[in-house]
């Protein structure tokens, strides 16, 4: 990483960092960090920079040299939305930290840089500067600047380190991270990542220069959401975001992992890089480590805050087709080190209806996902390029052990509608999965017809006297079924008895599929999947894996009742060990060839 911010130019090549221009034709900005020595104050020019994109020099409009101001009247108490943006507009820098207490040991280098953390609020920051800090589990929807320092200060001075401890203290995380302690490893590294992502888009909201992220952390996995699962904040996707916004993340690690995030933790499957030390990478900033996780490094921080360029310079005519373009950025006189974004891309001309149209109301609601329910939606091809879409959920399961008062969700209403507000579908059910789905009335399962695009779907999770527990607002991408040969998504059906199992086997018994992936060897599955054919009829072929791949065995399709369209296996588990597993679906016809996957757990 001191290579890296040592380098005289970085290139995109190196980072994949963008950062968004105006509209075609007009200037872009870069902000430039320029490691100046002491000895060289006088500000550079237009003239000292050298910007190259593909080997085309592109001319430099402009320069100018940002500083915090030099007024030390206090900025007044910021309690309101409104407060903060007249503060904001009078501030001199913007700071956010995230302490991610979930990855921190309590040892001797914590201590210290969490003490340094704390004295750099408190004393390197002035008092026209604004601080927001935020601790794992903090909320993301009520974040706000402050010019209370001593105040910041003393949130990271109360941060209780975690690493290696599962045990649950708070109700939430009694409820709903649990498991093995692979499991929790991987929510609280998505919890990391979500909040990182809501503080640079916080800093974001704001047209104040360069934007400081500092991240207290011994560094994070990437999260790798599995497909069906809630959308989740990426490197890439953060990088994006902050590099928009001029927000530099620095990485303030105080000891290197024990364990190389490069290796898994059971030696079958490489991990990626440490997401921190990416962004860093990505977004101008550093990583300080060990004994450069103290006032020393934060002062290098400080530095880039206090003083920094702003270059305006023409895009090369080659941009007017929106791609991204890498430029490096170079001095003259290359006796400073000097970090840049890595480019820029252009709107195009025709997107310009697309981008200043007002933003539809749909976008403007938070997402959230409601951690007191799992969920299901299927997708098959259905008339007229319409998609049919599926809807079941359940409760989620109960920490074993856990204290506090059981919540039991009794029904769901939900309401479906496009970005604009039209709704698409509104409707209520009950819980898949349990005994309510053998001759029972009660609709477990919901279903409806639309065009493919992405939908809001907005859930109110109620209690048996329709009482309103939890909210959950989620976007939901309806796939558009094109192509010839084409596979829908697999559902899953639970039997626990065989008079069950040849119920809804045979198709005598109309029951919901389970949004659950976990089973017990006592149960009976059966699978089903559509299949869009085209009209040519295809074979259908399925088969075991274990959770790497590796091949177990073949298991025989049937055509589901009723249905050319729709085929089923079914899988009994009580000779299974306990584990991952894949089934996987093959389809050939003269049309073409599909296949797709369906990952589930075998419990005792």
């Amino acid at each position: 990483m001191s290579k890296l911010v040592r380098a005289i130019a970085v290139a995109a090549g190196l980072t994949g960092a963008v950062l968004f221009a105006q509209p075609a034709g007009q200037p872009v900005t870069l902000d430039i960090v320029v490691d100046e020595t002491a000895a060289r104050r006088p500000p550079l020019s237009a003239s000292d920079f050298i910007v190259t994109d593909d080997g085309e020099t592109l001319p430099v409009e402009s320069v100018r040299l940002v500083q915090p101001p030099p007024e030390t009247a206090p900025l007044p108490t910021v309690s309101s939305d409104d407060d903060e943006k007249r503060a904001v507009s009078q501030a001199g820098r913007l700071v956010g930290v995230y302490v991610d207490e979930y990855h921190l040991g309590d040892d001797a280098a914590f201590a210290v840089a969490r003490d340094a953390l704390a004295a750099f609020l408190r004393s390197s920051l002035g008092p026209r500067d604004l601080v927001v800090v935020l601790k794992p589990l903090d909320s993301l929807l009520s974040l706000r600047m402050s010019s209370d320092r001593e105040a910041a200060a003393r949130i990271v001075e109360g941060a209780t380190p975690r690493l290696g401890d599962y045990a649950p203290r708070s109700v939430f995380e009694q409820e709903f991270i649990a498991g093995d302690p692979a499991r929790i490893d991987t929510a609280r590294n998505q919890i990391a990542l979500s909040a990182v992502s809501a503080i640079a888009t916080h800093l974001g909201r704001f047209e104040a220069g360069r934007k400081t992220l500092v991240v207290l952390s011994n560094g994070v996995s990437p999260a790798v959401p599995r497909r069906g699962d809630a959308p989740l904040p990426g490197v890439d996707s953060i990088a994006r975001l902050a590099n928009r916004s001029r927000v530099a993340i620095y990485l303030m690690r105080p000891s290197r992992p024990t364990a190389s995030l490069d290796d898994s933790r059971d030696g079958s499957a490489p991990l990626r890089r440490d997401a921190l030390e990416a962004l860093a990478a990505q977004t101008t900033g550093f990583v300080m480590d060990g004994a450069d996780a103290t006032a020393s490094g934060l002062q290098r921080v400080l530095r880039d805050a206090s003083r920094y360029y702003l270059l305006t310079l023409a895009p090369s005519a080659r941009a007017s087709d929106g791609r991204f373009r890498s430029v490096s950025v170079t001095l003259r006189k290359p006796q400073p080190a000097v970090r840049a974004r890595a480019g820029y891309a252009l709107h195009r001309p025709d997107d310009q209806v697309r981008f200043t149209r007002p933003l539809p109301e749909g976008l403007k609601i938070p997402r959230r996902t409601s951690p007191l329910i799992r969920t299901w939606f299927g997708q098959s091809a259905g008339e007229s390029g319409a998609t049919l879409v599926d809807f079941v959920w359940e409760p989620s399961p109960r920490v074993p052990g856990g204290r506090g008062p059981a919540v039991i969700p009794a029904r769901v209403a939900m309401r479906v509608s496009t970005m604009d507000g039209v709704e698409v579908y509104s409707g209520s059910a009950g819980p898949s999965g349990s005994d309510r789905d053998f001759g029972i009335s009660e609709p477990s399962q919901m279903a409806f017809s639309a065009t493919p695009a992405t939908l809001l779907v907005q859930m109110e999770v109620l209690d048996l006297a329709g009482r309103v527990l939890d909210r959950d607002v989620r976007d939901l991408a309806v796939a558009g079924f094109t192509k010839p040969l084409a596979f829908g998504t697999a559902a899953v059906f639970r039997s626990r008895t065989n008079r069950e199992f040849k119920a809804i086997a045979d198709g005598s018994l109309i029951a919901a599929p389970v949004a659950s992936r976990q089973f017990s060897r006592a149960e009976h599955l059966v699978f089903r999947i559509p299949v869009s054919t085209g009209g040519a009829a295809p074979v259908v072929t399925a088969r075991l894996q274990s959770r790497f791949g590796a091949a177990l065995r073949e298991l025989p399709v049937s055509n589901a009742p009723s249905s050319t369209t729709v085929f089923q296996v079914d899988l009994p588990l009580a000779a299974f060990a306990s584990g991952g597993y894949m089934l996987e679906f093959s389809a050939r016809s003269s049309l073409g060839s599909a296949i797709d996957r369906i990952e589930f757990t075998v419990t005792p």
